[in-house]
């Protein structure tokens, strides 16, 4: 989990990857791209890598503003990489109920709503293949 914000920032190459597939969320207004070793579910919008941990994109259900401060401390957050106008991108503490497991989750601008990505994860999974992830995430233009 050391992702830095310059890495964020530096990394739009990793957006484009030959291969990736493309998952959108059940509106179609909302889509993101995943490896292809990752599997598309039958559910729209849900992907599982080959860990078996679990992604989906969802369109919100409020217009896309960046995070208070306060509301961040309320969610639990361990570490945000970016809360801006264009994304906000963080990772949750592991909870006590789930202790081998992090959240991390995505939200952008999408028109009327905002396109949220959340992704389930082990500690020591990837981050670079997360942070390409999430940084895929967008309204379907």
């Amino acid at each position: 989990m050391k992702l830095t914000l310059g890495m964020l920032l530096s990394s739009a190459l990793l957006l484009a990857q030959p291969g990736w597939h493309t998952v959108k969320d059940r509106t179609g207004a909302c889509q993101v791209s995943v490896p292809p070793t990752w599997t598309i579910l039958s559910t729209p919008g849900w992907v599982s890598s080959p860990e078996h941990m679990a992604t989906m994109v969802l369109e919100g259900h409020r217009r896309y503003t960046p995070w208070s401060p306060e509301t961040l401390k309320v969610l639990d957050v361990d570490k945000v990489f970016e809360n801006s106008g264009k994304r906000s991108f963080y990772v949750t503490r592991p909870s006590k109920a789930t202790p081998a497991l992090v959240n991390y989750h995505v939200e952008v601008p999408g028109g009327a709503k905002a396109c949220i990505l959340q992704i389930t994860a082990t500690p020591s999974y990837s981050p670079q293949e997360i942070q390409a992830i999430a940084l895929g995430l967008s309204a379907v233009k």
